[in-house]
């Protein structure tokens, strides 16, 4: 697809925005859009714009979660084309930070426009990290940019007080996050020390007992403060400029095995509820709903629902007797940890989903993986079908396509299938990468 460099409206008064703080030598920028209004494509648009119209070529420094560092990299180079870009990060970080640290000392011009870092670096106290930053600090930054900034809302942090150390001398430093500031002093007093840390400086000073957090009228006045340094829009504002969103729901049916399964686990809840009904002596015979606790209904339904998306998330493969088979196989491997009786072993492993005993044996099964599951298994879905039909199409096309699950095991079965049809993807669950 042809890439397209044209800004939205609501985008340039972003960029202006920020180009007039520059102007006026404002030294922090608090970027608040609602996420989804790119943030990001308004920022590296400002970046180009200070090369181009101030001479200002940099060094620039993008701090952001170890997840997005590709796509602000994608994004640099899409917008920026001139620009040098170096992935401060993963394995080739230590050989880097060596040059980086004699280059700042001997005070050469940096060999590079953009440095892209993650929060990581200034997490964590070894001695190599220790190091990184130090190298980060001989630069003399022109815009210490951080992505999802709401995370240096605590300025008792160890992240605060390192990413500070080599922001605060820097031309600017603008903030990027979709989250609206709270109405909590502490958070509010960090940001605005972060973002002008000549005026609000507050050395080692306690804010929690230092500040109110009760005081209404404080954060009133810090938030009038805080005001003319941060831009926020909400989609509700900007509706009109954005593109059309299309929702088309596909209706997919289910294969014979699927259904078979969804109809056994219906006919099973059902002969329940009217097992429960009959020992009711006749008191509300029709209030099914009455004599079964809610907590009960709730995961029948559950359990429907997971059919519905996957088969594979319930136990219908493995019988008991494999149960205890594959028990048998994996206890002495330490499986079930080695605290654990065989007996528990079992008991445990027949609460697990097929997929669940699948994974068990390609962890800890013999060679070969007898009992695994075959590649036909995770088409069992009539979802998975469909996204292996539509997928490499929409690939092809130079889509990108997102794909949510309120299950991380749905997520796993996705990842296998993925896999089978030859589809590249990144996966996002709020685990650590």
């Amino acid at each position: 697809m042809e890439f397209n460099p044209v800004l939205k409206p609501y985008q340039l008064v972003g960029v202006n925005f920020l180009l007039l703080l520059h102007q006026k030598g404002i030294g922090g920028a608090i970027l608040a859009d609602e996420m989804g209004l790119g943030k990001t494509v308004q920022a590296v648009t400002y970046l180009n714009l200070l090369q181009h119209l101030y001479d200002d070529p940099g060094p620039h420094l993008i701090v952001c979660p170890a997840s997005v560092l590709e796509n602000w990299e994608r994004e640099l180079k899409k917008w920026c084309p001139s620009f040098s870009i170096i992935m401060f990060h993963g394995a080739g970080r230590t050989a880097f930070s060596k040059e980086l640290s004699s280059l700042g000392k001997a005070g050469c011009p940096a060999p590079f426009n953009v440095l892209l870092v993650g929060y990581s670096l200034f997490e964590r106290r070894s001695a190599q990290q220790k190091d990184d930053r130090k190298a980060l600090k001989r630069w003399k930054w022109s815009c210490v940019l951080m992505d999802e900034a709401h995370v240096l809302k605590d300025k008792g942090s160890f992240r605060w007080k390192n990413l500070m150390a080599v922001a605060q001398h820097a031309r600017q430093r603008l903030m990027l996050t979709g989250t609206p500031l709270q109405n909590d002093l502490h958070e509010l007093w960090s940001l605005l020390e972060f973002m002008m840390p000549d005026i609000f400086a507050t050395g080692e000073v306690d804010l929690k007992k230092l500040l109110n957090s009760e005081d209404h009228e404080l954060i009133s006045r810090i938030k009038s403060i805080l005001g003319p340094f941060i831009l926020r829009r909400l989609k509700s504002d900007v509706m009109q400029q954005l593109v059309p969103k299309t929702q088309h729901v596909n209706f997919v049916s289910m294969g014979s095995e699927q259904l078979k399964a969804y109809n056994g686990a219906a006919n099973e809840y059902r002969a329940i509820c009217e097992a429960r009904t009959a020992k009711s002596s006749g008191q509300y015979p029709q209030n099914v709903v009455g004599l079964i606790p809610k907590r009960q209904i709730s995961n029948y339904f559950m359990q429907l629902r997971k059919i519905a998306n996957h088969p594979l998330l319930i136990r219908r493969i493995y019988s008991d007797k494999d149960v205890e088979r594959i028990a048998r196989l994996t206890y002495p491997k330490g499986a079930f940890g080695f605290e654990c009786s065989l007996d528990r072993a079992i008991q445990a492993l027949k609460n697990y989903n097929d997929f669940a005993i699948h994974q068990l044996l390609i962890t800890h099964g013999d060679a070969g993986t007898k009992g695994a599951l075959k590649e036909e298994h995770v088409f069992a879905s009539a979802k998975c079908q469909a996204l292996a039909e539509l997928l490499p199409s929409l690939a092809n096309n130079g889509h990108r396509v997102l794909i949510f699950s309120q299950w991380t095991t749905m997520l796993d079965i996705l990842e296998w299938a993925l896999e089978v049809i030859g589809i590249t993807y990144r996966r996002l669950d709020g685990a650590p990468q």
